[in-house]
């Protein structure tokens, strides 16, 4: 209820958040584009970066925008849920490359966690992802990730909507207690050599 309550403010900011480790500094070129626009196109919008992306790859021109960018380095995985507590738009870009393709979903499935709809890259790993229904996938192109952050910062619904969506596809697919009989099946086929 207190984000329902939190979103509805229209003055409120609206966070993009981007988390990333040294692996994704490769990716980066793919959203700052993005990042400059959805900053230009509105003056509500914050960006909070964690991990190994920042000033280095935001590059200078962004320099204008620095009180509403904050770049935090890595944060302890149990301190990482309040850190992106408030994100109302979770990023993850990827290049199309073999260390890539071979990555998993771990970043939708973060920002589903906590009701973000969440921008990524058209790739396997994220194949879960619904496009227009539990967030948005782009191709590796700059202008196709600017539309989408553009759009998601002006139609607060669809935000909502998709993060809504996403929470309830996490529950639904990963939730423990919606797949323990599949994690005893699978024990069981490798204890006793069923298949």
């Amino acid at each position: 209820a207190q984000r329902q309550t939190r979103l509805q403010d229209p003055a409120r900011p609206i966070t993009i958040g981007y988390m990333g480790s040294g692996s994704h500094v490769q990716d980066a070129p793919l959203v700052v584009p993005a990042l400059e626009a959805a900053l230009e196109a509105d003056p509500r919008v914050r960006i909070h970066l964690i991990g190994w992306v920042g000033w280095e790859q935001l590059g200078e021109k962004m320099k204008a925008h620095e009180k509403r960018i904050t770049c935090e380095g890595w944060v302890p995985i149990n301190l990482l849920p309040e850190r992106m507590s408030s994100f109302d738009i979770g990023l993850a870009p990827l290049i199309d490359c073999p260390f890539n393709v071979c990555k998993s979903s771990i970043k939708a499935l973060q920002y589903w966690a906590l009701g973000v709809a969440p921008v990524v890259s058209d790739l396997a790993p994220y194949e879960d992802v619904e496009n227009m229904v539990t967030g948005i996938k782009c191709p590796p192109d700059p202008a196709a990730w600017t539309d989408a952050i553009v759009a998601l910062v002006t139609k607060e619904g669809i935000r909502k909507q998709f993060g809504a969506n996403g929470r309830l596809a996490l529950l639904e697919g990963h939730d423990m207690r919606n797949q323990v009989y599949e994690w005893l099946r699978a024990f069981e086929l490798l204890l006793h050599g069923r298949g």
